[in-house]
């Protein structure tokens, strides 16, 4: 199910000491909301490069990416916080290379998305044995009176002769 992600969704997922350095830094600015929208433009750009459908909203992501886009969002934000390096854990970091690296796989197509709610899915069904098919090329069959006689018994290309010896 595609979701609107937001700054809160962001906070929330921050530890103690992350959280408290963000509104040190942050407070009263609306800059996490400016990095959040360019992570959801992200997201959304890497899923159109798949070949993949938008939802109408220009907010939203599909759910399965929304702790993708927290990593992505965590890390870039601590990254801007100065004075706070021993926040930039390789934990944190961890997380947000396997994140782009999804996307990555998003992009060339290699992972599916779920698509938004009100997209038309392709249809798979079909008219099975519908398809043109080439006939190959075989040697045509000999006509039975061309057949080699056999030497069993009950045969039923038989010739005359041995067919009236045995009535």
């Amino acid at each position: 199910m595609w979701t609107a992600l937001t700054s809160a969704d962001v906070r929330a997922q921050l530890s103690e000491a992350e959280a408290a350095a963000v509104e040190a830094v942050l407070a009263g600015t609306n800059k996490l909301d400016g990095l959040v929208a360019k992570v959801i433009a992200q997201i959304r750009e890497d899923i159109l490069a798949g070949d993949y459908p938008l939802h109408a909203a220009a907010t939203y992501i599909p759910g399965g990416l929304v702790n993708d886009a927290v990593a992505i969002a965590r890390w870039k934000l601590l990254l801007a916080l100065p004075g706070y390096e021993d926040l930039q854990s390789k934990v944190r970091e961890n997380e947000y290379k396997e994140a782009m690296a999804k996307l990555r796989t998003i992009a060339a197509g290699k992972r599916k998305v779920e698509p938004p709610e009100g997209s038309i899915k392709p249809s798979i069904a079909g008219n099975w044995n519908s398809e043109n098919k080439i006939v190959p090329r075989i040697h045509p069959l000999p006509r039975p009176g061309i057949q080699s006689p056999s030497s069993e018994p009950g045969y039923s290309n038989e010739s005359d002769e041995a067919r009236n010896d045995s009535v």
